[in-house]
């Protein structure tokens, strides 16, 4: 039996439609896990309406406290042999789940990754494709973990470069390793549970298979969190522990001082990124809350020593280019403007694309 885990938020529009497609997946011995996280909705009466068509459907209600909370949740009531977690608005292919399982008991793996697409109004593209692999011991840090941690460098180490997202929904655990290593997710800043349990299951995996048949579509909406800014207190403290709990993770594969150093300017630098960008959801932004914004921060995290990994910067991505450009000669307010103007525009690309 699959146990699947689908956190509820506030999300009537789209519920009905997301448990369609994993109560008609091909495999039928399911547990469908739905933990409906304080919505202030009508989710919760459209989860009991559904319950009562489908006796695998169990349905749980709890205070609001987040993404991580409820998967967690979600995850201690379950007792199917293996386990995964769906988001709420997203799309589940029907084989998705017979396919990942027939791999698990074919390869006797610990994990099954799929690929996965997006979807933007109703429009469906590929976006993390993964090979057809069993991969064993060390192969997983050069072919699964590195390639998350070093997106967007071209760090020289060895490791297979290519982009892999962090995203939980690809994987189904088989339980008894799930919990054996009491495995968690655990949310210090505002988006990086799906980061840190990716990362920290496969360095705990002896073996992974991958599929590179996508499996589950990631919507892709205005209301989803991709369409959102929020502000975060204390963001640089949060990305300490964050740093530290993925290091801790890689400990477990990686004994090389050096690698390890390159690691942690990387996970600095794309934080120096994320703090500029969570800066936007501020309410206020004179010149001398900026300034000290950036200080505590950005400057003051291990700034002088980190950035210099930029010379790897191998992306696409103009907005991290410009960025890393700015904030390498320390050019506060320049690096700000630039960012509210790309959130602007790409603002105006969603109004048009989402």
């Amino acid at each position: 039996m699959l146990s699947v885990i689908i956190p509820v938020y506030n999300n009537e529009r789209y519920l009905i439609t997301t448990l369609s497609h994993i109560r008609n997946a091909k495999y039928r011995d399911l547990e469908i896990i739905i933990v409906d996280d304080g919505s202030s909705d009508k989710s919760l009466d459209i989860a009991y309406k559904i319950q009562k068509e489908d006796s695998r459907i169990s349905v749980y209600s709890k205070e609001n406290g987040g993404v991580a909370s409820a998967r967690n949740y979600g995850a201690g009531k379950a007792t199917g042999e293996y386990l995964c977690f769906a988001d709420q608005d997203d799309i589940v292919e029907p084989d998705m789940y017979s396919s990942m399982i027939d791999r698990l008991e074919q390869d006797a793996s610990d994990i099954c990754i799929c690929s996965s697409g997006k979807l933007i109004k109703n429009e469906k593209y590929p976006f993390d494709i993964q090979d057809n692999a069993l991969y064993i011991g060390s192969e997983i840090k050069g072919n699964l973990i590195y390639p998350i941690i070093f997106e967007s460098f071209d760090a020289p180490i060895k490791y297979k470069k290519v982009r892999h997202d962090p995203q939980i929904w690809v994987c189904v655990f088989r339980r008894i390793f799930w919990e054996k290593n009491k495995i968690c997710f655990r949310n210090y800043v505002n988006y990086e549970d799906d980061l840190l349990v990716k990362i920290e299951s496969l360095s705990l995996a002896k073996s992974v298979s991958t599929l590179p048949a996508i499996g589950y579509y990631w919507r892709i909406h205005t209301k989803s969190e991709s369409g959102s800014i929020r502000y975060i207190e204390n963001i640089g403290q949060k990305q300490d522990k964050t740093y530290q709990d993925i290091i801790n993770s890689i400990k477990n594969i990686e004994a090389d001082e050096n690698v390890l150093f390159m690691i942690k300017q990387v996970i600095f630098c794309k934080q120096y990124i994320d703090a500029i960008h969570y800066l936007m959801g501020a309410k206020r932004k004179n010149i001398e809350f900026i300034k000290n914004y950036y200080n505590v921060n950005i400057y003051n995290r291990n700034f002088n020593e980190s950035i210099r990994v930029i010379k790897y910067l191998n992306t696409k991505r103009i907005r991290w280019k410009i960025l890393f450009l700015l904030i390498s000669h320390k050019m506060t307010l320049l690096s700000f403007i630039s960012e509210a103007m790309i959130n602007w525009i790409e603002g105006c690309w969603r109004k048009v694309k989402w």
